[in-house]
């Protein structure tokens, strides 16, 4: 009787899946331009004070919920900056060295055929950091008849020395293995060092991992917040849900939940230095070298330091990042001239929020007051 019972709930969550929903949008300036976003959260706050809350669309079109400060989402690559701030917490706690080859933190199977078998001599914690690494992990060929290859292996047979002079290349795949570096050096999984280091102690209660688990699974288990993904329709002004519940979600280093509530606590956390846990002098060293202008981003508009991009604006230093995986696109924003941060979050996929963004969010504020 349970098996029939779920195997109807299976088709109706199917059906769901395949619904389309009438809605409005707003436009957003995002990396390619102004970008028509149906459904997410604008969300605006200066010391402590909320300066907007500004929900548009809905995290569940089907039960009409609003999105809120509270509302759960995949933040993908804004997990970069807890990955760099491990990696600087393990650094102050001399576990390692951010100029240290990759060679000293993971051992490679040398016996693989190499494209350049001497890239991990060569390339420094910091080269990861930056983006200006050539770490590479090419997808599994799902047709090829050989024995799948670790991701260690992958990264080890495909990768090659930095190039001269370094060239910033966004590199998911460096962080990657900066993961599995936190995990050699503290010896425990990174996402249990991030969360026993940062999440728990700054109370960031709605903040959660998942592996390549099944969505369905993870909303009963801990984050039944969870906002649903959307594909927008430009051409007729419908969301059409893309969430299956029966296809696990692989998203490596982009496994983080979040929410704006708790982002603002990082953010705070983060740039005040208080995330290092350690005495104010080195945590201000340690923020520093997050901040710092190491190269210049893709958009060629922003410095790049550790999981922090630094953008100039109305000659004041903003320092800002981007999450974007299916399904989810996030902005988290910090003005510390005037103690002010933006998070911008959408469940719809397809583009991805840039410096420009922030501008946007603070002019809604501006016009709300």
């Amino acid at each position: 009787m349970k098996s029939i019972f779920m195997m109807a709930m299976l088709i109706v969550l199917s059906s769901i899946s395949a619904k389309k929903f009438n809605t409005s949008y707003i436009e957003i300036p995002t990396l390619y331009g102004k970008n028509k976003v149906a459904s997410g959260l604008i969300y605006v706050r200066t010391g402590n004070s909320t300066v907007l809350e500004q929900p548009f669309g809905y995290a569940d079109y089907l039960k009409k919920t609003p999105f809120a400060s509270t509302t759960q989402i995949y933040i993908g690559s804004l997990k970069k900056q807890f990955i760099a701030a491990a990696i600087l917490k393990l650094m102050s706690e001399n576990k390692l060295d951010l100029h240290a080859p990759v060679s000293t933190y993971l051992k490679f199977n040398t016996t693989l055929t190499a494209k350049d078998p001497a890239w991990p001599q060569h390339t420094t914690l910091h080269h990861l950091l930056t983006h200006v690494s050539e770490v590479r992990a090419n997808p599994r060929d799902p047709k090829s008849k050989m024995p799948p290859l670790s991701y260690l292996d992958r990264v080890y047979s495909e990768s090659l020395s930095p190039s001269q002079p370094l060239k910033f290349t966004y590199n998911s795949a460096a962080y990657a293995l900066l993961e599995l570096i936190i995990e050699t050096t503290s010896g425990q999984p990174a996402s249990d060092y991030i969360t026993e280091n940062f999440i728990k102690p700054l109370n960031m209660e709605h903040t959660v991992f998942h592996g390549p688990d099944i969505p369905n699974r993870v909303r009963q288990s801990f984050a039944n917040n969870l906002c649903y993904p959307y594909h927008f329709l430009h051409n007729c002004n419908q969301v059409i849900s893309t969430y299956d519940p029966n296809k696990a979600r692989v998203f490596g280093v982009a496994d983080m939940i979040s929410t704006a509530e708790d982002l603002c606590k990082w953010n705070t956390a983060l740039h005040s230095g208080k995330v290092f846990g350690t005495n104010s002098i080195i945590a201000n060293r340690l923020l520093q070298l997050m901040r710092g202008l190491y190269t210049v981003d893709e958009e060629g508009d922003s410095y790049y330091g550790y999981g922090i991009k630094t953008y100039v604006r109305n000659s004041k230093p903003i320092y800002w990042h981007e999450g974007l995986v299916t399904g989810a696109s996030v902005y988290l924003e910090y003005d510390p001239t005037t103690d002010t941060h933006v998070i911008i979050l959408s469940n719809n996929t397809g583009f991805s929020f840039n410096s420009k963004t922030g501008a946007y969010a603070l002019d809604k504020a501006n016009c709300a007051f």
